[in-house]
């Protein structure tokens, strides 16, 4: 069966796809404020009706009928209450009639061009602007997502009472969803999902289920929208006046960060912020995460509450309630300028940037910034580490316990969950997502209790966190990766097949100076695995005459190792009974 990006490609080099381009490239300034070019918005648009049809009609492509299809973008035109069909409101023709023409002509639904014509016909009838290219993207502005009734109501009070929500740090932030969202945008035609946010921990999605669901049309809407009222901002006298460290860029930035915390996080569009919302992500994503100057922070509030002006003469907000807005805004800033002049309100990446940026490095260079983190590395580990210190206590806080685990995750962009990067199925095991995370995760919180054992066993000789972290999820997070074991299901094979990849005759080592090299940080990592073993025995439900087994085969290659490099691998405390007992044989001869 045909998949929409396969068909969405022929679609676009058919006779029926040109006329709108052509249009809409024609039109001036029109992709400068949408901020797309007509491929990724009709693409955008075309995946969101395709999915919707595809619902509505319960049918693959070939059973499409041009009636079903009528029915569809009639009842659409007809719904007061719209929720993923936001960009057809006002011109569900306009995609509809071109695409669904190419599907019938190139017999992929069970219609005729002719039948979709006839369709559309009746619709325009009844409506004959409804195939309007302009028509269509005023509806992108014309009714402001604030008005929908999503997450919002009149209530003019201050609305200070805060959800019965965990925003922050939430453990659902991470769980697995039988169904993600999307939709195609972007200039590169990337797909927006909520993965995509989960590389920043203050965008990332939060899928609590006591809020409403995450709707990526939602998000882009509103950006959409606040686009073009900061377009309008910079041409009235307002803007003349702004300070200087106030640009076009910097606007949008502040903006849309506060658009996309607002919306992943607490699932809130400007029109129901509310004060405590604010406060929190201003004084605390703000100021502990962005690279803003003194002067800057001063001039966000002010800027704010100019746009939301600007929301209001536009009319996509009521008066009392631009006010509202304004004075959490103004109340919520100052609190921010006043936290932004305390480092100790910063994170710890925050604080290393600034570091850098003090020792003259440009910021701009990432060549340079490359090359001060190699020559300053241990340092800087040593650094981000006491800034997020490991203690027992942690695992008795589970929001603390996820908040180190995502800032000492040595794949912080989860390329583990790449289709690449993993087997799908093996020996009858499937692949799932929600299993990956867990295993990955839970090889990181293993490294903290390895470190924190160890850390009372032998002060002297404790490796550091981010040592026993890199190697247990490599090791543990391979085991998922390739025989989908979890942790305490490890396997001995497994274990030789990733210490075989890590260290095996597949890689590639020049010279014999770099081999011993490599072969001494092989000895380290075998005591690790020990160690690693052990912990598997004490924290997870590895049985004990496996755990036996899985140390063997690290003790017997550590022993072929020490061979190779020449080595005596003869404990110490044999060692010492082969020496003294000839000494005391010689004494028992005289």
């Amino acid at each position: 069966m045909a998949t929409f990006k396969s068909i969405w490609a022929g679609f676009k080099a058919s006779p029926e796809y040109q006329p709108l381009k052509t249009q809409y490239d024609q039109m001036d300034g029109v992709s400068d404020i949408i901020g797309m070019n007509w491929d990724n918005l009709s693409e955008m648009v075309g995946s969101q009706l395709d999915t919707e049809l595809s619902d509505y009609i319960s049918k693959s492509h070939a059973d499409w009928t041009a009636a079903s299809i009528g029915a569809y973008l009639t009842q659409v035109k007809h719904d007061d209450d719209i929720d993923g069909t936001q960009f057809l409101v006002e011109g569900p023709v306009v995609i509809g009639e071109p695409y669904c023409t190419y599907l019938a002509r190139t017999k992929q639904i069970n219609a005729k061009p002719a039948d979709i014509s006839k369709v559309m016909a009746e619709i325009k009838k009844e409506n004959p602007e409804a195939g309007s290219l302009p028509k269509f993207l005023l509806a992108l502005f014309s009714t402001p997502v604030e008005t929908e009734g999503f997450m919002d109501d009149d209530d003019d009070s201050d609305d200070d009472d805060f959800d019965d929500v965990d925003f922050w740090d939430n453990p659902d932030l991470d769980s697995d969803d039988d169904f993600v969202p999307s939709v195609d945008l972007g200039q590169d035609g990337s797909s927006m999902t909520e993965d995509d946010f989960d590389d920043d921990p203050s965008t990332r999605v939060n899928r609590d289920p006591k809020l409403p669901m995450w709707q990526p049309s939602r998000l882009l809407r509103v950006n959409l929208q606040y686009s073009r009222l900061m377009k309008i901002y910079q041409e009235r006298p307002e803007w003349q006046n702004r300070p200087e460290v106030v640009t076009a860029d910097f606007m949008q930035n502040v903006v849309e960060t506060l658009l996309v915390i607002g919306y992943n996080r607490y699932r809130k569009l400007p029109r129901s912020w509310t004060k405590h919302m604010l406060v929190e992500i201003l004084t605390g994503d703000f100021v502990a995460d962005r690279l803003y100057s003194q002067e800057e922070y001063a001039a966000i509030g002010p800027m704010l509450t100019d746009l939301i002006s600007i929301v209001g003469s536009e009319q996509m907000m009521k008066p009392n309630k631009v006010a509202q807005l304004q004075r959490y805004i103004h109340e919520a800033a100052a609190k921010m300028v006043e936290a932004a002049k305390d480092p100790n309100n910063y994170s710890v990446d925050k604080k290393m940037i600034l570091k850098i940026q003090a020792a003259g490095v440009d910021l701009n260079d990432d060549d340079s910034i490359n090359n001060y983190v190699t020559d300053h590395k241990n340092d800087i580990s040593s650094e981000y580490e006491n800034g997020f210190p490991i203690t027992a206590a942690v695992f008795d806080d589970p929001e603390q316990l996820a908040k180190l685990i995502d800032f000492y995750s040595p794949d912080q962009e989860r390329d583990y969950l790449n289709p690449d990067a993993h087997v799908e199925t093996f020996e009858g095991r499937s692949w799932h997502r929600k299993d990956a995370i867990k295993a990955h995760r839970f090889a990181v919180e293993l490294g903290f209790r390895a470190y924190l054992d160890q850390q009372q066993k032998h002060p002297e000789n404790t490796a550091r966190v981010s040592d026993y972290v890199e190697s247990f999820e490599f090791y543990l997070g391979r085991a998922y990766d390739c025989n989908l074991l979890q942790p305490e299901e490890l396997t001995t094979e497994a274990l030789e097949e990733t210490m075989s990849l890590e260290y095996g005759p597949g890689s590639v080592v020049d010279g014999a100076e770099q081999q011993r090299v490599v072969q001494r940080i092989q000895l380290d990592d075998m005591d690790k695995l020990i160690v690693m073993v052990d912990m598997l025995e004490m924290y997870a439900t590895l049985p004990k005459q496996r755990a036996q087994a899985l140390r063997q085969v690290v003790r017997d290659d550590k022993l072929r190792l020490h061979k190779r490099l020449g080595m005596d691998a003869t404990p110490a405390f044999r060692k010492k009974k082969k020496r003294k007992r000839p000494k005391k044989n010689r004494r028992n001869k005289r």
